[in-house]
């Protein structure tokens, strides 16, 4: 055996230091292969825990979505009682999509129903006493946690819990809330199961709001399926404090200090003021609503005359029309305004006729 240094009798220096050199490069390589096996086994290991295989190559990529995903589902499993800890075995994700999809559905028609409402006020040149709406439908996680919370098995959700499911409408006046809680309990299409008034009975943290829960029925390709939707009905106000509210609550995991915990009745108090104040001049502000509203349409309306005149009149009378609606438009005269826009109807009509 040669030793380090040496080189056979018949060879050249340079036939030695080639060999030298091959033989380094030899054991580089397997150092190489040593070292990737070693980390590959290492991986094989750690995919295996999330359920990943191997690819055909032998390569394991473990990217860093599926490490964070590892350690989250190590966090929950650490923090789960053992009840908790199957929940994820139990309730695959597609069965949870199949539980929340006629919640999701009940949403978006309860949306676009009460979206309607506001347009049948504002084609009425009416006050709307619904200002804004709002749907959603719980997260997973939000619901297992309130599951956990009340003790309600997870087998029992459906039946259980009320607000899987959930609409906000946003109002103007205290006395809208009640205005709109009427017109819930006229309609056919959904059944009022319950109501808790948080306005004349608040909260002791300062909630107020008016809750009201309906069971709204939606036709699925399963069939009929009977949905419980709470209502939360709420001024501008009490949302933004409501909004505050909970972001705190999460952020102090449900202990606020009693410093902020002070701040935020002082808030509410300070709210339930502004409130009391916009309900004192209701009327006023209704009226320059309306106003507004009014105006708003009659305008419309002109504007939409004077775009289809475009096509029958002649340039110098369309010309002239918009000359007179811009004067009167900018003395703001509404009565002004209606009899100019009956008189382009009546030229409009004009064209009709000579057109048939």
């Amino acid at each position: 055996m040669l030793m380090h240094g040496e080189r056979k009798g018949n060879e050249s220096p340079c036939e030695a230091g080639r060999g030298a050199r091959q033989r380094g490069f030899v054991s580089a390589r397997m150092k190489k292969a040593e070292k990737r096996a070693v980390l590959a086994q290492s991986s094989f290991r750690r995919l295996l825990l999330i359920g990943r295989k191997p690819d055909r190559a032998g390569k394991c990529n473990f990217p860093a979505h599926a490490r964070r995903a590892q350690r989250k589902r190590i966090a929950r499993q650490s923090r789960a009682k053992p009840q908790e800890s199957g929940v994820e075995n139990i309730m695959e994700l597609q069965m949870w999509k199949e539980i929340l999809t006629p919640y999701d559905l009940a949403v978006e028609e309860l949306k676009v129903k009460f979206n309607h409402i506001v347009k049948e006020y504002q084609q009425m040149n009416g006050y709307s006493p619904i200002e804004q709406v709002l749907g959603r439908v719980k997260s997973i996680s939000s619901i297992i946690d309130k599951a956990q919370k009340k003790g309600i098995d997870m087998d029992k959700i459906e039946t259980q819990l009320e607000d899987i499911a959930g609409i906000r409408l946003i109002c103007q006046f205290t006395e809208d809330i009640y205005t709109v809680a009427g017109l819930i309990r006229e309609r056919s299409d959904m059944q009022v199961k319950s109501e808790k008034d948080y306005i004349t009975h608040r909260k002791k943290s300062g909630y107020r709001s008016y809750h009201i829960i309906v069971l709204y029925k939606v036709e699925t390709i399963r069939g009929t399926k009977e949905i419980p939707v709470e209502i939360q009905i709420r001024t501008l106000g009490m949302n933004f404090w409501a909004i505050i509210e909970h972001s705190l609550q999460y952020k102090y995991k449900g202990n606020i200090p009693e410093h902020v915990r002070a701040r935020l009745t002082s808030a509410a108090n300070a709210l339930i003021t502004l409130d009391n104040e916009m309900s004192s001049i209701h009327d006023e502000i209704i009226d320059a609503q309306n106003f507004y509203m009014v105006k708003a349409n009659i305008v419309s309306d002109i504007l939409g005359n004077i775009q289809n005149l475009y096509k029958v009149a002649n340039k110098r009378e369309i010309i002239q029309i918009q000359d007179e609606f811009y004067e009167i438009y900018q003395e703001g005269d509404i009565s002004k305004l209606e009899r100019f826009n009956r008189q382009l109807d009546i030229i409009a009509e004009g064209y009709r006729a000579q057109a048939t």
